[in-house]
């Protein structure tokens, strides 16, 4: 067996001094090598652009980061590809400084690549609130632009007459004075879009039954209208509007009709509704994990909240929300190594909710070491609980496994209603055994024979 690996590994390592020594090649041969390693290199590239892509739809800004990094920064066209990726990507980021230079390269100043790039830059520029820079950015690429936008711009000029403070605009005339444009379906979706931008669904409603018959087949325009009467407090126009909609924005609306009349399990199913139509739905995402914690559907939050961006959500509450979810469903262990995480990152001084979070869950475990201090420090901010379990704590040998007892330890079922309901206090009944005159009386015969 030793002598055939050994052949085999000779024979390998012959074949690759061959492959490796240029002099067993001609030139069409190395040609060819060099065509095919091109190609395939290339290629990889390619398919680093479309997870990346992917990943930007889906929101997933880290993941498509990942996959650009696997592509050099040499000038070509891959790697301008690459730079408009990243330029969306910071974008997405808020970070517009970022954006900005990600296309600052000379190249992108010819106008065969400005035109893909300077949409963003001047968005970024309106974000940034510079305004002298976005009027300059905006002029250049509405003259670049302009004959490839089936609304000749329609939107971009309005967010610039937004960002110059056109004052009829702003007070809703110039606004109003659009309705002639509803013949035209596209521009119908942005005269709709502007409405809800500018708070101005009033102004809109007046004019909706102007719309021709072709644009209430338009799902989308139907879903803005549906939205408008669910800002002007519509709900029952509203619903018929998107009531056969299936989109992430439809559904999101649905849930706050649900919510509005307080029927969550449905509220519920529709927020997971635009989840699935948009898995990064922050909307969707701010109505569900109230609902969660309201319906305990404890699996099901920790698999939502393992969707959520950083970037989105403040990591402390996110990893605050995701500890009690695992406290809920009895993880322990996990639970204990996010508290720890949450210390490191407080530096030490955790917010009493966390402390409490520490307290029980200490508890849990049966650690009465840390339950006694975690109690301590809880009951110092004036917690009841924590100061009634630092008392029980000196009572009980190990209270945490008292908790998990299977045998009655109450006399009767315990009733926290009962604790919860104002006892009228009435005085004390005093039985007399000795009459208080008697010892008066007493006292003073004492005085006179004294």
């Amino acid at each position: 067996m030793t002598i055939i690996l050994l052949f085999i590994s000779n024979t390998l390592y012959a074949g690759r001094m061959v492959r490796d020594d240029w002099r067993y090649y001609n030139d069409q041969e190395v040609e060819l090598y060099q065509q095919q390693t091109e190609m395939a290199r290339r290629a990889g590239h390619l398919v680093a652009l479309k997870l990346a892509k992917k990943a930007i739809i889906e929101g997933k800004t880290e993941a498509a980061k990942f996959f650009l990094d696997r592509i050099p920064n040499h000038i070509d066209k891959v790697a301008l590809v690459k730079k408009r990726y990243l330029s969306l990507i910071y974008f997405i980021e808020e970070d517009y400084k970022k954006s900005i230079s990600a296309t600052s390269h000379p190249i992108f100043n010819d106008a065969k690549f400005y035109q893909q790039v300077c949409m963003i830059k001047m968005l970024a520029r309106f974000a940034l609130n510079d305004k002298e820079s976005f009027n300059d950015e905006f002029r250049t690429c509405l003259g670049t632009t302009f004959t490839k936008s089936p609304t000749d711009q329609y939107w971009t000029r309005v967010m610039a007459d937004v960002k110059n403070n056109d004052q009829a605009l702003l007070r809703g005339t110039g606004f109003e004075s659009m309705r002639a444009i509803l013949g035209d379906i596209e521009i119908t979706k942005i005269w709709l879009k502007l409405s809800l931008y500018l708070n101005r669904e009033n102004v809109a409603l007046k004019y909706l039954e102007a719309l021709p018959e072709e644009a209430y087949r338009s799902q989308k325009i139907r879903e803005l209208i549906g939205f408008i009467y669910f800002r002007t407090g519509n709900k029952k126009k509203a619903f018929e509007f998107i009531e056969d909609i299936d989109s992430s924005n439809a559904e999101n609306i649905k849930g706050n009709l649900r919510l509005d009349s307080k029927e969550y399990e449905l509220a519920y199913g529709h927020f997971k509704l635009a989840l699935k139509y948009k898995s990064n739905s922050l909307n969707a995402m701010e109505r569900i994990l109230p609902l969660i914690w309201l319906l305990e559907q404890w699996s099901e939050g920790e698999e939502i909240l393992s969707r959520v961006q950083s970037d989105r959500f403040d990591e402390k509450g996110k990893l605050a929300l995701d500890t009690a979810i695992k406290i809920r469903q009895e993880k322990f262990d996990l639970a204990e190594k996010n508290l720890n995480r949450i210390d490191t990152i407080f530096k030490g001084k955790v917010p009493l909710v966390i402390e409490k979070m520490a307290l029980y869950n200490n508890l849990r475990q049966g650690k009465p070491v840390l339950v006694e201090e975690f109690s301590s420090r809880t009951c110092r901010k004036m917690d009841g609980m924590g100061c009634w379990l630092m008392q029980a704590n000196l009572t009980w040998e190990n209270l945490g496994k008292t908790l998990n007892r299977d045998d009655n330890v109450l006399a009767k079922d315990y009733n926290i209603d009962e604790y919860k309901v104002k006892l009228e206090v009435s005085p004390l009944s005093e039985k007399r055994f000795i009459d208080q005159k008697d010892i008066e009386e007493l006292d003073n015969a004492r005085v006179q024979m004294n």
